[in-house]
């Protein structure tokens, strides 16, 4: 069990998280930077958004 420190949390954590959009030919099409403070899921909004338009 973890303790209130969040140590083996830390330890383990797969940081950095990014979201990745990939293209149908296996092209990265989008990537998120890694962060400290978590994942923008913002910028990804807003990337989906203006590139997938009808």
């Amino acid at each position: 069990v973890d303790s209130i420190e969040n140590k083996v949390g830390r330890a383990y954590a797969g940081w950095p998280n990014r979201m990745v959009v990939v293209g149908a030919d296996g092209n990265v099409l989008f990537a998120t930077s890694p962060s400290p403070r978590g994942t923008d899921a913002a910028r990804l909004r807003d990337w989906l958004n203006e590139n997938l338009k009808d």
